[in-house]
């Protein structure tokens, strides 16, 4: 995940939370788009919201899912939200808070890092 990517997560866990809340009320599952074939999904049936990187197989295709994300319940969420400002202690870039339309930064985030403090056994990256 790109430092881009990861600002475009942080400004969009407000509206995942508030998906999570009303997943009972909603008859379409909300998308966001973080860039670089990552989107996040909050069901429309289950009170998840799913990270994943996706791949078009067939250039006339549809883009389909991989192995590559994890899905996040109330409370990890809650746990990433907590954790966004000690990630950000953490890696200085992330301080001068660079705007998502500048993807092309070369520093990468490791997601499997944030294993641990996520609580998540595994996150298949």
């Amino acid at each position: 995940m790109l430092l881009a990517d990861w600002l475009e997560l942080e400004k969009n866990l407000g509206d995942m939370e508030a998906a999570l809340k009303s997943y009972s009320k909603r008859d379409f599952e909300e998308t966001w788009y973080l860039g670089h074939d990552i989107y996040i999904t909050a069901s429309k049936e289950f009170p998840l919201v799913d990270i994943r990187h996706y791949w078009k197989p067939d250039p006339n295709g549809d883009f389909v899912p991989t192995t590559r994300g994890l899905k996040l319940n109330r409370a990890k969420l809650q746990n990433l939200k907590n954790i966004a400002s000690v990630i950000r202690d953490y890696i200085p870039q992330l301080m001068f808070q660079v705007p998502a339309e500048y993807p092309n930064l070369s520093t990468d985030i490791n997601i499997q890092s944030l294993e641990g403090l996520l609580d998540i056994p595994n996150l298949n990256c």
